[in-house]
């Protein structure tokens, strides 16, 4: 689905949308802490301080390579939960970088993401959806103190505050279209990007600056100059071509918390009680893994010979229903650490799981009743297994042929 610029949403999108995000703040599902919506606030300021086994590895998301992907893949699982209220809705993007002031003025309005602060309360928002009877902050996700109410700086909308985003959006316009490496692009950009958190203020310049849903419009543009650089800087050797910083940033490892079983927690604590935020995030599966790898074009990268595997080789099957699982995604694919042990070093274990819920919504953090676990190079698939999680009587073809009802993990002969 293709991101819309936020200033051409129809009146009818402007409403579907925000009702969306307001669903998802009073939607809590059974055995989670927080809300939906709330949740992306603590995973955005969980990443800032993560711990592997006991010690600090650091930022997975900001101010290092890691930046882009990982944010990438936050947005994406956003835009997932918004569209499992409202199907047809994307996230927009706040084109803050275009050099014209009505790409922000027509967005901060009541009708849509809300106005400037009111300095008469504090620069609280006092009008429109995001008010704070509708809109509270949680106590725990209020990493700058500001209360319960949503805050903007009160002078968004004036000449002056424009022309200085106006100067914001040309250095991000330049990073873009320089003739930059990597490291100088991320810079740039990340840089820019740090300067638009702070010309909103307030809630905007925390960690937990998800609480403000302009965070998601700012970042989708971002996600959106990235891509414009990444045409003219195509493939994995353009990302991070030193392969340097902590776990996470480069290009196979694992991006908390999609990152399987290796033992990353946050140490981030809560602004209330000093809660650990550990304990406020949903259970993400160990098979739910995701590189900057996987990120990095906008074909969700299943390998193309994967790709060529699941169109037209196999074919997994509920027994009970007869029907095909055809919902399926992409859950990780890095280098094969057991074909390496035996010294096969350019072989992948790409990973993709179904869903098998007939007549049921799809879940974010749930899209894994069946796994199938496929071995391959580049241009070859060499082996694939197939695990029983959630699915009921599967069955798995291979070129036509049952291998017959799939029974916790087993070899699926090829």
């Amino acid at each position: 689905m293709t991101r819309k610029n936020a200033r051409d949403f129809l009146t009818d999108e402007r409403s579907r949308f925000c009702n969306a995000l307001l669903t998802l703040k009073q939607t809590t599902e059974p055995g989670h802490v927080l809300n939906k919506y709330d949740e992306f606030v603590a995973l955005h300021w969980g990443v800032v301080n993560r711990v592997l086994n006991g010690v600090s590895i650091g930022d997975g998301g900001h101010r290092a390579p890691g930046f882009l992907p990982w944010h990438r893949e936050y947005l994406n699982r956003f835009e997932k939960a918004v569209q499992s209220v409202d199907s047809t809705l994307s996230i927009p993007y706040w084109d803050w970088s275009s050099g014209d002031s009505q790409d922000t003025t027509d967005i901060f309005t009541d009708d849509f993401i809300g106005p400037a602060g009111d300095s008469l309360n504090g620069n609280r928002i006092t009008s429109g959806y995001f008010i704070e009877n509708d809109w509270p902050i949680h106590p725990e996700l209020d990493q700058l103190g500001w209360g319960l109410g949503l805050r903007r700086s009160n002078d968004l909308l004036t000449p002056q505050k424009l022309t200085e985003l106006e100067s914001i959006g040309d250095r991000a316009q330049d990073a873009v279209n320089g003739d930059n490496d990597f490291a100088t692009f991320l810079s740039e950009l990340e840089g820019a990007h740090n300067s638009v958190h702070v010309w909103v203020n307030f809630h905007m310049v925390a960690m937990t600056s998800p609480n403000d849903p302009i965070f998601f419009l700012h970042h989708a543009n971002i996600d959106r100059l990235w891509s414009k650089w990444q045409e003219t800087h195509p493939g994995a050797e353009n990302f991070n071509p030193d392969n340097s910083g902590q776990y996470g940033h480069r290009i196979d490892d694992g991006m908390w918390p999609w990152d399987g079983s290796t033992n990353i927690t946050t140490s981030s604590l809560g602004t209330s009680t000093n809660m650990p935020i550990q304990s406020l995030l949903p259970q993400i599966s160990d098979y739910d893994v995701v590189t900057p790898r996987n990120v990095l074009d906008d074909n969700l990268t299943i390998p193309q010979i994967v790709k060529q595997f699941l169109s037209s080789r196999i074919r997994v099957t509920n027994q009970t229903t007869n029907n095909n699982l055809n919902r399926y995604k992409i859950i990780g694919s890095v280098p094969d650490k057991f074909a390496a042990m035996s010294g096969i070093t350019d072989q992948i274990l790409t990973t993709v799981g179904f869903e098998d819920r007939v007549n049921r919504p799809e879940s974010d953090y749930d899209f894994v009743d069946v796994i199938l676990e496929i071995s391959h190079t580049r241009t070859q698939i060499n082996s694939a297994r197939g695990v029983q999680l959630g699915g009921d009587n599967i069955e798995i073809f291979v070129d036509g042929n049952s291998t017959g009802n799939l029974v916790k993990t087993q070899e699926i002969p090829l």
